[in-house]
Order: structure tokens, then sequence, then C-alpha cells
């Protein structure tokens, strides 16, 4: 604390060793700062990312009822505790919800080595190959179809090497009101059965997560490639739909609904399976089944206080009903958290296109990049109902300017935050729409609408003064037309009627607009359409 106060100038830790005053020593003779001015507390971080571990964790405030929000990916493998968890997440609320399952009873016990260190144990996903064989240490273990083992790491150095690597942060953000990760898990995988897992965590605070994943899938015509979505549970879910298939009543059962709900104590959560859209799930545990791995129970040695470290119990794997043929699987869930005097539900539309996949949840409109990219420069979503007013919060954008698009016509320009993310919201009318939102828009002039009428839209500056002037032909037959101009900022800076032309470039204060970009909007009569368009003055 000392060290990371004085070389890293961390506030926080400057103030724990301010607070803490710890009596002399020759820890406290090297390290402490005796010079240090005194500080003020500072307020406790919401969000917090280690890159070089993997970990972010993210809160809805720091009361007793906030929800916390973990995801993992770890850039490189571990030695003796590796886990084979990347791309997974966890989610507490007074209790935990979902949740990392197993119970470490001891160093290479059956458990450990077959259940609590393998992917299985957690939520992320599986591809299970019957052909197969894993192993740790040497030792064969159970075939839970998740992330590579490979020999342990003994020198620092090792760490660094490709054939360690593990994991792979494209993003982590916090802006207003969320938090998004965006992390590759590819190199986690045998080669042979994946070449992509990308898995997109949105946190909408303070109860909502959106969880979208894309991997391909190799050699899927030759050779089994099972894929399941993997969320565990401390008490048993109940899942919507009907049974289609019992392998062990009670225990191993398998429906053909998509919206999941559970509770622990006072706390629930929900989720909804959007995409696939032919999907069934299997549900497994229950006592005998707590830790089922391919046919066989791996029950730990020793049981630790459940009431501090429950283990999980149960488990459901969502599958699609086919696999693509060209291997590219996509799972879009939505969660929602609650408590009992406010349940959670499950919910959301989805949309997938060439270029954007997301939902329509809860009146806002959250966009992603339908290939797994980053940075890309617009989206669309077809058939969306009007009638209302949404949100809409985009991501995977180039940070920028974009226009918002409803039905072909910019209603409103928004810039992205650094992050690429777009948080806005538009009014819906009746009937089906199509909302886009696109980079280049905000200048690219509307087709005209409403009466026919030439507007070039050129000022003619002539060096002398106020003599600059902007006509437009045939604006004489419409005297009660509204001619405004906004700068790039969208403020209005010269509002004016038809008769009041030609302009002579000056606002009604005298002040001449600058050299500068601006958008002209002309209503001809108070009942036609505005027609726009973008001019440049140059000085």
């Amino acid at each position: 604390m000392l060290l990371h106060a004085k070389q890293f100038n961390d506030p926080r830790s400057k103030w724990l060793s301010q607070y803490w005053r710890m009596a002399v020593s020759l820890t406290t003779l090297l390290y402490r700062d005796y010079t240090a001015p005194t500080v003020v507390q500072p307020a406790n971080p919401l969000n917090w990312w280690a890159d070089k571990v993997g970990l972010s964790v993210s809160r809805s405030s720091w009361n007793n009822d906030a929800a916390i929000i973990t995801f993992y990916n770890a850039p490189s493998k571990k030695s003796n505790h590796e886990h084979r968890d990347n791309n997974s997440f966890t989610v507490y609320k007074h209790t935990p919800l979902l949740i990392d399952a197993g119970y470490y009873d001891s160093y290479s016990s059956n458990h450990y080595m077959n259940y609590y260190q393998r992917t299985i144990a957690h939520n992320t996903i599986c591809v299970y190959d019957g052909s197969e064989t894993y192993t740790t240490s040497g030792t064969e273990v159970s075939n839970d179809g998740g992330q590579v083992a490979s020999v342990n790491i003994v020198k620092y150095d090792d760490v660094f090497k490709p054939s360690n690597q593990r994991g792979k942060w494209m993003q982590y953000a916090t802006g207003d009101g969320y938090t998004y990760n965006v992390a590759d898990a590819q190199l986690s995988y045998d080669p042979e059965k994946l070449d992509f897992f990308r898995r997109r965590l949105l946190y909408i605070k303070p109860e909502k997560i959106i969880v979208l994943d894309h991997v391909h899938l190799k050699n899927t015509a030759t050779k089994q490639r099972d894929i399941t979505w993997i969320a565990h549970f401390v008490n048993r879910p109940n899942i919507s739909g009907n049974v289609t298939r019992t392998d062990v009543a009670n225990h191993i059962i398998t429906y053909n609904g998509k919206d999941y709900t559970a509770a622990n104590s006072d706390s629930n959560i929900a989720l909804c399976t959007l995409i696939p859209i032919n999907s069934n799930t299997t549900l497994i545990g229950g006592t005998g089944y707590e830790y089922w791995v391919d046919g066989k129970n791996y029950p730990p040695d020793a049981m630790s206080n459940a009431s501090y470290y429950p283990g999980g119990s149960w488990r459901i794997e969502v599958r699609p009903n086919t696999i693509p043929a060209d291997g590219n699987v996509v799972y879009l869930h939505t969660i929602d958290i609650g408590e009992t005097t406010n349940p959670s539900k499950a919910g959301g539309i989805a949309f997938q296109n060439e270029t954007s996949i997301g939902t329509d949840w809860d009146n806002t409109l959250y966009f992603f990049a339908a290939d797994g990219g980053i940075e890309k420069d617009g989206h669309i979503f077809e058939g969306v109902t009007g009638g209302r007013t949404v949100s809409i919060h985009a991501a995977d954008l180039l940070p920028g300017l974009y226009g918002i698009k409803i039905g072909g016509t910019v209603v409103t320009t928004k810039n992205t935050d650094d992050n690429g993310v777009l948080q806005a919201s538009a009014n819906l009318p009746a009937g089906k729409h199509t909302v886009e939102i696109c980079k280049d828009c905000p200048t690219d002039p509307p087709q005209p609408s409403g009466p026919s009428i030439d507007i070039p839209g050129i000022f003619t500056p002539n060096g002398d003064g106020y003599n600059d002037t902007w006509e437009i032909p045939g604006i004489e037959h419409y005297p009660n037309a509204t001619i405004s101009i906004y700068n790039r900022a969208k403020k209005l800076m010269v509002e004016l009627k038809g008769s009041q032309l030609p302009w002579d470039g000056r606002e009604h204060n005298g002040n001449l607009l600058e050299s500068g970009y601006y958008l002209y909007q002309v209503r001809l009569t108070k009942d036609s359409d505005v027609i726009s368009g973008f001019v440049t003055i140059l000085r």
C-alpha cells in the first residue's frame, strides 16, 4: 500500500496510508512518504479493471442492495491454479445469483481436477467432442468440452510466450450508466474446434445485462461440435416451455423454452435466450448431479460453509437445434436482476442482419456489430415497432458524430462518447420503421419534399462587409416561409421569413456569421415538410 501510494501516486493508497498511520518500522522507513500532504478520502470506484489479470468488476452503487457484475478473461495461462474460465462472468445482488460453481476442497482432489478447475464450472461456453481426451499434469480428467489444458508454467518469462497466451481484451469501456466488456477467448480452446470466440457483456446500471457471443466452429462436417452456453445457479431455476426429453427424472431435463428465472434469498434473476431462435435448454443438477460431467458426478471430498461459499447445485446448457453450415454460432441473452419487492423479468426482441445485431428491450434499442467486430461506421434495425419514444444505446462505433435516421430521414444527430458508444432517444410514429445510425448521413442533405423549389444554399461573399447575400430563387412565392440556420452544435443562429430574402449575411443583432459549416432548414408553409441542406461560409 505504501509503495503503491509512493510510486503510482494513487489517491486511495495515499489516503489509506494516512488513515492507518503505521508505527515506525523498517518497512515504513523505506516506503512511507513522511512529507506527503493530508488528502481527502476519495470516493469508492464503481468500476474497476485489472488488464494484466483480465478481470473487470462493476457495481451499481456502494449501498447494501447493489448489484455486482464480474467479467473475466486472462491474457495468459496460469500455473497450477488455472481454471480455464476465460470469458466467464458472475452476478450478485445481496447474494450470489449467477456463480462460479464447485468447491475448493483440496488441491488435486477428484472434484478439483474434474470439475472445479474445468470450464464446465463457469458461466462461459463449452464445445463437446466425444473423441477428445483432456489431461492435467499427465492425469486424464473429465471431458467437459472446455478450454485447453497444458503444462504448468514454471518460469516467470514463460507467461509472455505466444504459446501461453489465452485471452485478449478488445475493449473495456465505462460511460454514462454503463460498463462494456469485449473480449476474445479463442486461444483458450483447441484450434481444431474453433478459431473465434468473442463475448460482449454490457451492464446497464443498475439491473440490466446483455451478453452477446460470436463463435466460429471448425470441422463441423466431420467432428462432433456440441456447443453449449452455460449458466450456474445456487438453487433450481424455472424454465419456460415444455419438456422435450428427460434423461434422468428431476435431474437432467431438456426444455424448448427460452426464459429462465431463479431466486436466492431475497434476490432473483431472469434470463432470456433471444438468439439462437431455434434452441433447446438442458437443466442439470440436484442431489447426485450437482457436479455432473460427461456421465459422471464429481462431488468434493469436503464441503465448505455454503452460507459463505455456495458452490452451486444447478446449471443450464443452451444449445442451438442445428449448427449452421458455416460454423458461425451466435448467442444473445438478456439478463434482468431483481429482488422480492421488484422481481426481475426476462424479455427483449431480437434483431439481426448483416450490419447489426441486438435487441429491443424495455423501450431501448441496443445495437452491436453483427460480425463481432468493433469501430464500425453505422447500425441499422428494420421493422422496429413505433408509436413510442425509444432510447438508443449503440456500441462498437468509431467515435464521432452520427445521424439517426427514422424511415430514411435524419431526425437528430449525436456524438458518441470516447468509447464509440452512442446514447440518444428518438420518437417513433405508429407503424413499423427502419432505424439507422450512420456516420456520414449528417452531412448528406435529404431529398427535398413538399413544393418544388430550387435551393442552391450558397453564400456569395464579396469581401465588402455586410454585402454578403444569400439568394433562394423562387422563395418570393412563399412569403410565409421560415428559414432557420444552425451551426454544427445545432445552435440556432438565424431565423427569418422568406420575405426577408435576399439576406445580407447579418444576424438580427448585427453580427456577421463567421466562417464555418451550417445547416439550413426551410419550411415553405406551416404544414409542409422541412427541406434541409448544408452550406459552407468562407470569409
